[in-house]
C-alpha cells in the first residue's frame, strides 16, 4: 500500500509525562486481542494486577477508567506497563495514539489526529502551506474495480484541493474555491463519470484560473451568511466526552452576535494561516472518503465547518481574554477534535447536518467572507441514489 503522510509526520514525539493533555485519561483504553491474551497469561502481580481490572464489553477487552483515569497511569503520567515491561506489550490503540491509517486499497492516509496536544502544535506551527510525503506501507487487498476508479479520481481530487489551499490567494478565496470544487465534482462522482471529474480538476489546476475564480466572486452580492451560533448550538446537542466542552460551546454561542468583523480580524492575529493548515488536515482526514459513499461535496462541508467552529471558538476566547496566540488556538483545536473526530456517532451527526446547509450560505470563516454565490445553482448538489448514471438534467457546472 502507498500512503500519505503529513510531511511533518516523523516529527512527531510524544511528550509523555509532560502532555497538557494526556491520551490516557477520559477515554477507556481498548485492547487488542493480541494484547488481551498476553495480559491474561502474564505472570506476576502485574499480570494479576491486569486481569483483575479488564472486562469484556460488547465482545472487546477493555481497561475501564479509574476516576477519569487509565488504572495504569502512574502520578507522573507515564503508563506502568510501559514502563515494566516495554513498549510492545501496550495494546496497538496505545501504540498507534495519535496515527490514524485510512485504507483504500492499495492506497491509504495516515494522519496525526490534532486531540494530542503535541500533534496540534505540529500542525500549526508547520511553516507554510500543509504538504505530504508519499512512502510504502503495508500490503493490503485492492478494491473492487469500480472503487478502485472512484478513489483514483477523488485522489486526484484531493490533491487538486490541496494545491489549491498552497496557493496564494487570500485564504477566503481558497476556501471558495475548495468548496466550489466539491460541488463541481458532485454530480460526476455519483454518475461515475471520470473523465469529467479529471476535466475538472484540470481546469481548478490552471495558473490563471485562481485569478479568474477571484474576479468571479468579486462581482457577486452577498449572501444570509452560514449562522456558526447554530452550529455550536447543535455541537452542544451532542453526546460530550468531556465537561470542559459545553461551557467553551455556551460562551462561544453568546459572544458570537457581538462580533463584529473587525473583531473577527484582531481575534485571527496572525494565525489566519494556521485555519488554511486546518482546513487542509481535515480534507486529509476525509475528503478520501467519499469513496465509500459518494459524497464529496457533504465530506468538504465538515472540513469547512469543523474550520469555521474553530475561527469561531478563536474569536470567542479573544473576546474574553483580550488576546489570541497559537498556543490557544492549538488547545481549541485539540479540544474539538477530541469531541468530534473521536466520537463516530458525533461526526455523523455533525456531518449530515453542515450537508443541510445550502453551499451558498457559508460566507465566513472566523469572519472573513468565504463562499458568495447567490443565484449561482451548484449542480454538484444533486445526489444521485445509483451508482454509474448521471442524474438527469445535472451537466458538470462551469464557473
Amino acid at each position: 500500500m502507498r500512503v500519505t503522510l503529513p510531511r511533518y509526520y516523523h516529527d512527531f514525539r510524544c511528550l509523555a509525562g509532560a502532555c497538557p493533555h494526556t491520551c490516557c485519561a477520559g477515554w477507556e483504553v481498548v485492547l487488542d486481542q493480541d494484547t488481551a491474551r498476553y495480559y491474561q497469561s502474564l505472570p506476576g502481580p502485574l499480570g494479576e494486577e491486569l486481569r483483575g481490572v479488564m472486562v469484556l464489553e460488547e465482545g472487546e477487552w477493555c481497561l475501564p477508567l479509574a476516576g477519569e483515569r487509565c488504572p495504569f497511569l502512574d502520578r507522573e503520567g507515564l503508563c506502568r506497563i510501559h514502563r515494566a515491561l516495554g513498549e510492545a506489550a501496550t495494546s496497538v490503540t496505545c501504540r498507534s495514539h495519535p496515527r490514524f491509517v485510512e485504507e483504500y486499497g492499495s492506497r491509504g492516509q495516515v494522519a496525526l489526529a490534532i486531540s494530542c496536544p503535541e500533534a496540534a502544535r505540529l500542525l500549526l506551527e508547520e511553516p507554510g502551506p500543509l504538504t505530504f510525503l508519499e512512502e510504502d506501507g503495508e500490503e493490503t487487498e485492492e478494491l473492487d474495480p469500480w472503487d478502485c476508479r472512484a478513489r483514483d479520481a477523488l485522489w486526484t481530487a484531493w490533491e487538486t484541493a490541496q494545491g489549491v489551499l498552497a496557493g496564494e490567494e487570500p485564504l477566503a478565496v481558497r476556501l471558495a474555491m475548495v468548496l466550489v470544487l466539491a460541488g463541481q465534482l458532485q454530480s460526476p462522482l455519483a454518475a461515475g463519470d471520470w473523465e469529467a471529474m479529471e476535466e475538472t480538476c484540470a481546469l481548478w489546476r490552471r495558473r490563471d484560473f485562481p485569478a479568474a475564480f477571484e474576479d468571479y466572486l468579486a462581482q457577486r452580492p452577498p449572501a444570509a451568511p452560514a449562522d456558526l451560533g447554530a452550529v455550536a448550538g447543535f455541537l452542544s446537542t451532542l453526546e460530550v466526552l468531556e465537561e470542559s466542552w459545553p461551557p467553551l460551546l455556551a460562551a462561544c454561542e453568546s459572544a458570537l452576535p457581538h462580533l463584529s468583523r473587525e473583531d473577527y480580524a484582531a481575534a485571527l492575529g496572525e494565525g489566519a494561516e494556521e485555519y488554511g493548515r486546518l482546513m487542509g488536515y481535515f480534507l486529509s482526514r476525509y475528503f478520501l472518503q467519499a469513496v465509500w459513499d459518494l459524497e464529496v461535496l457533504s465530506k468538504v462541508k465538515l472540513c469547512l465547518g469543523l474550520t469555521a467552529v474553530l475561527g469561531a471558538l478563536g474569536a470567542a476566547d479573544w473576546r474574553a481574554r483580550g488576546e489570541t496566540t497559537s498556543a490557544a488556538r492549538q488547545d481549541l483545536a485539540s479540544r474539538l477534535s477530541r469531541e468530534i473526530e473521536h466520537s463516530q456517532e458525533n461526526l455523523a451527526a455533525l456531518e449530515e447536518y453542515l450537508d443541510h446547509i445550502p453551499t451558498e450560505a457559508w460566507l465566513e470563516l472566523a469572519g472573513i467572507p468565504v463562499i458568495v454565490l447567490p443565484g449561482t445553482h451548484i449542480r454538484g448538489e444533486v445526489k444521485s441514489e445509483k451508482r454509474g448514471e448521471r442524474p438527469a438534467g445535472a451537466p458538470l457546472a462551469a464557473v
